[in-house]
């Protein structure tokens, strides 16, 4: 038993150091003669003669240097994508090394242009990390790239770690990677929303969304309308909402959203009820009396937050319904399902025509630390 388990140690470490000298043999032994990439960013030229000019930038790191935040951007031009890796090259005296990017991110332009041929040449590099944070950003994506920051090591940790961490507020999902793109942009009847950052006098912020139809964008939301947008598209995220009657009297909730679809036909109508289940604790209270300890009250104020939403909801439906010719909501992908998919129907037009309700659904599950 002793030299049975004795053998499969022996194998494990066998293995892995084949794997290690393996990967070692491709890559070279010195991390002095690499260029480690962090992040990448896509931007075009729409001035150059033959058409657009592709210029990818990627930010990369010293891991051999002793300087904090010792990184630097590498550019590189073409009229394609692969002609850029070919002109990058040219500016480095070290090899560069892909699948440590922790952020994707594409100029508006070039999210309008089309996020075809770059996401292909993603696709098709197998060191690319598929995992990688993907965002639209305002200006040029090489000045996000350059923007040094105080307190992170870099600028990819900030904007990396500000999309992870969203889904904590304003009911962002967490699907916001290379290859959760990939998946909605090719799928029927959805459309892919992605972070929108800018860079403010304050450093790095997400000021709303992008939406796509397909791989172009067509539109993009602030972050009042973002925050209703994912409500009603997500399911999982959090949010703080609030009812205010004035600067003295409001009340904030703090609830996690779970989002229900019902769709049927009325004619040759679709239609949709969209269920929202929320339940979370109350963060601040300057609205009710006796709130912890009287249940009236309480019931009161699910009541309220339930039209409150269903009202704030509809709002935003009829505001922005059709102003993209996209299905931002993405209730095709439910009529696909029920309906069959594959017969050749434009869900986006379907949905646009169709009737939208929605029904909330409030619980109060913590009251914090009660009144004073």
């Amino acid at each position: 038993m002793i030299m049975q388990k004795k053998m499969k140690t022996v194998i494990m470490i066998s293995f892995i150091l084949i794997l290690i000298i393996s990967f070692i043999g491709k890559r070279g032994t010195l991390v002095e003669e690499l260029n480690i990439s962090s992040m990448i960013g896509y931007d075009l030229k729409k001035d150059f003669v033959d058409g657009v000019n592709y210029s990818v930038s990627v930010r990369t790191h010293f891991l051999e240097s002793k300087q904090q935040n010792h990184s630097h951007v590498l550019i590189g031009e073409g009229l394609n994508v692969g002609e850029t890796r070919e002109d990058r090259q040219l500016k480095s005296n070290k090899k560069l090394i892909l699948g440590l990017e922790k952020v994707i991110i594409f100029s508006e332009e070039q999210a309008r242009y089309g996020l075809k041929a770059p996401v292909d040449a993603l696709v098709n590099n197998p060191e690319v990390n598929d995992n990688g944070k993907v965002a639209v950003c305002s200006g040029k994506a090489k000045d996000i790239l350059e923007y040094e920051t105080k307190k992170y090591n870099a600028t990819d940790e900030v904007i990396g770690d500000m999309i992870e961490h969203s889904n904590e507020f304003n009911f962002f999902p967490e699907d916001y990677t290379v290859i959760d793109f990939i998946i909605i942009s090719s799928s029927e009847g959805r459309n892919v929303v992605l972070p929108y950052v800018e860079l403010t006098k304050d450093g790095i912020e997400i000021t709303g969304v992008a939406i796509f139809n397909k791989d172009k964008m067509v539109g993009k939301l602030d972050m009042k309308d973002a925050k209703i947008l994912n409500l009603l598209r997500e399911s999982g995220g959090k949010g703080i909402l609030t009812i205010q009657k004035n600067s003295t009297e409001f009340i904030n909730y703090h609830p996690k959203a779970k989002r229900k679809v019902n769709c049927s036909k009325e004619g040759d109508r679709y239609k949709f009820v969209i269920e929202l289940n929320l339940q979370g604790p109350i963060v601040g209270n300057e609205l009710y009396k006796n709130f912890s300890s009287d249940s009236k009250a309480l019931k009161e104020f699910e009541n309220e937050m339930e039209k409150h939403i269903e009202k704030m909801c509809m709002d935003f439906i009829n505001k922005t319904k059709g102003n993209y010719g996209v299905d931002i909501l993405e209730l095709g992908k439910v009529a696909a399902a029920k309906y069959g998919r594959g017969k050749d129907i434009d869900w986006n037009k379907e949905v646009l025509n169709s009737i939208i309700e929605v029904k909330a659904k409030v619980k109060v599950d913590s009251q914090g630390r009660g009144e004073y």
